[in-house]
């Protein structure tokens, strides 16, 4: 399948160049928006990151967090520490470093 849609665009080597460089354009700004993009979350699953976290506080299960970053999404997997002033802190598992992280910007919480 993957040979018919590489196929497909053979003749994209006939585009004039304005066209080449706009469709460039266009598909870096979708790959931009999809990194931006934030889904949006239901009290059920606020329930269960809350749940994820508080395992994770008492029981020291390790989770993994995704949110959103100064330069897009950032996945930090540890354990959480504390939950304190709208901000998590967690000992990241790869660094042995405390990262805070805000609660506002979190997108999703998993098991590790």
């Amino acid at each position: 399948m993957l040979s018919k849609l590489y196929n497909q665009f053979i003749c994209s080597s006939f585009m004039l160049p304005e066209h080449t460089e706009a469709l460039t354009e266009y598909h870096v700004e979708e790959r931009q928006k999809e990194e931006q993009y934030v889904p949006e979350v239901d009290e059920q699953e606020y329930e269960m990151w809350e749940y994820l976290i508080g395992e994770s506080l008492s029981e020291g299960y390790k989770v993994s967090v995704t949110y959103m970053g100064v330069s897009g999404k950032v996945t930090t997997t540890g354990i959480a520490i504390e939950v304190e002033n709208a901000a998590l802190r967690m000992k990241d598992e790869n660094t042995d470093r405390i990262k805070p992280i805000s609660l506002n910007n979190i997108i999703s919480v998993t098991e590790a």
